[in-house]
């Protein structure tokens, strides 16, 4: 067991910094007494790079940036990208390996990546995931990248829990009910999503089209983003089927002037954790 209540997981340099994710949730887990450890640019070919820190008490947390994976990998004409503006001097490629996909620092589709290889060593430990990518790829979507429909990020990466939009909030709640002993697969805050096995009865959720009826006519995409877009402005929950199960998303979490107050008020050294003079930002 590790001395972490929480491992959190990143495929860039980690910076103690407002403007990047992992700083802000960091601060705000640990605020709440949590201790917190990162494990970042995990060698993601070999599955025992996940298990560095050991196994956390609570959960782990796949941060996959603050720009989707496919955008930062590829180019508007699908060619491959040979950088990353988030990496040390730009290297998109592990020190001493070829330049090649296998051997990309940042994979494609990093959350679904990193969520199969932590599960491939810790087989019950609670997978939150999070960022950018794991919002906008939550339901039905296209992918460019790949020119086709694809399932949910829930789906594919087989992650307990993602977080939508700003997760702060989200992850300090999920940390507590855990702690009290909970199953994740009891948790209903808002700002999350996770499978079921039927649509919520719960009222004040709507129903999108289903992934099948969206992979066979790329046109119900539209209709379907437009409902999405509809139900998150009013404050609803949404829930989309894919084969016997539902990806159900709570309604969102509301950010007010005083949680951004407490979180970006708090005292960052805006770099690297162990070297002061890298940072992105």
């Amino acid at each position: 067991m590790s001395s972490y209540d929480v491992i959190l997981v990143l495929p860039y340099p980690f910076s103690d910094h407002p403007s990047f994710p992992e700083g802000i949730l960091k601060k705000a887990l640990e605020i709440e007494g949590f201790r917190v450890g990162s494990i970042e640019t995990p060698f993601w070919q070999k599955s025992q790079s996940f298990s560095l820190l050991g196994r956390p008490r609570l959960f782990f947390g796949i941060i996959s940036g603050p720009v989707d994976s496919i955008v930062l990998n590829y180019t508007s004409s699908r060619k491959r990208r040979k950088d990353d503006l988030y990496q040390v001097s730009g290297q998109a490629y592990f020190e001493g390996t070829p330049p090649s996909v296998s051997h990309k620092i940042r994979p494609d589709r990093t959350a679904v990546v990193f969520a199969n290889r932590i599960r491939e060593v810790f087989k019950d430990v609670p997978i939150i995931i999070g960022g950018l990518e794991a919002s906008l790829r939550l339901f039905s979507h296209y992918d460019f990248q790949q020119d086709k429909i694809r399932r949910s990020i829930l789906v594919d990466s087989k992650a307990d829990v993602a977080v939508i939009g700003m997760g702060e909030k989200q992850l300090v709640s999920i940390a507590h009910f855990l702690k009290k002993g909970n199953p994740v697969q009891k948790l209903t805050i808002p700002g999350i999503a996770r499978m079921y096995s039927q649509f919520p009865a719960e009222k004040g959720f709507v129903e999108l089209p289903s992934f099948e009826s969206v992979q066979s006519d790329r046109s119900a995409l539209i209709g379907m983003q437009l409902t999405l877009e509809r139900a998150i402005s009013e404050g609803k929950g949404v829930a989309q089927k894919h084969g016997d199960r539902y990806v159900v998303a709570h309604r969102p979490e509301e950010y007010h002037p005083s949680d951004i107050d407490r979180i970006y008020g708090q005292a960052y050294t805006r770099n690297h954790l162990r070297n002061s003079r890298l940072s992105p930002a």
